[in-house]
């Protein structure tokens, strides 16, 4: 089934597919090595469950969970990095007096078709080793959602968003104040079909955690 994408039955626009890592081309899998370790036996053999989702036709937008990604400091970056005399990397650990609910929004409710939470949180979020432990107080990713910002992105880290033409993309770049951070984070990611058929109203979105 290695390639083979089946539409969704009585949901248009959605796919799906199945695999196994093991049948990934070789030069695929180990294109990371030695970062990446090799697959084990089990996880070689174990079921990948795929979707897809055609962007024509569909919003893809972003939501913090209740409690995390939390705002304060993550323990990874060393001390040094890191400023006691503050709550966080960007001087505050709560979100209040703004309400976090974690929830789809009810106006979208009728046009969502999927939701997905990436599981992370502001812990994993960090860096401990390396360049980017030594800067910006340990270079917390970054987080935004409807425009405010929860969390500064940081320039060279990793970020997705969707455009007006259509184009979903992950790349590392300096001018990420406009875009969305990948964000280490506990978020409900929300796919919801567009309320236009003729131009879509793309939203920027993260990526999967």
């Amino acid at each position: 089934m290695e390639g083979e994408w089946y539409a969704v039955r009585d949901l248009a626009d959605v796919f799906v597919s199945v695999m196994t890592p093991g049948a990934i081309a070789p030069t695929i899998l180990h294109d990371r090595n030695p970062s990446v370790s090799d697959l084990g036996s089990v996880e070689s053999a174990a079921l990948v469950y795929l979707v897809a989702f055609e962007l024509e036709r569909f919003d893809l937008r972003y939501e913090l969970g209740t409690e995390h990604p939390r705002l304060g400091w993550s323990p990874r970056p060393p001390a040094a990095a890191q400023d006691p005399r503050v709550a966080g990397p960007d001087g505050i650990d709560t979100a209040a007096p703004l309400a976090r609910t974690g929830m789809i929004s009810p106006a979208l409710a009728s046009r969502t078709v999927a939701t997905f939470a990436g599981g992370f949180k502001r812990e994993h979020g960090a860096f401990r080793y390396g360049p980017f432990a030594g800067h910006n107080h340990g270079s917390h990713y970054g987080f935004v959602e409807e425009g405010v910002i929860f969390s500064t992105l940081q320039p060279g880290l990793a970020t997705v968003w969707t455009t007006q033409r259509v184009r979903c993309s992950c790349k590392r770049g300096r001018r990420m104040m406009a875009r969305l951070s990948r964000g280490f984070a506990t978020l409900a990611r929300t796919v919801c079909r567009s309320s236009s058929t003729t131009r879509p109203n793309k939203k920027v979105a993260p990526a999967s955690g």
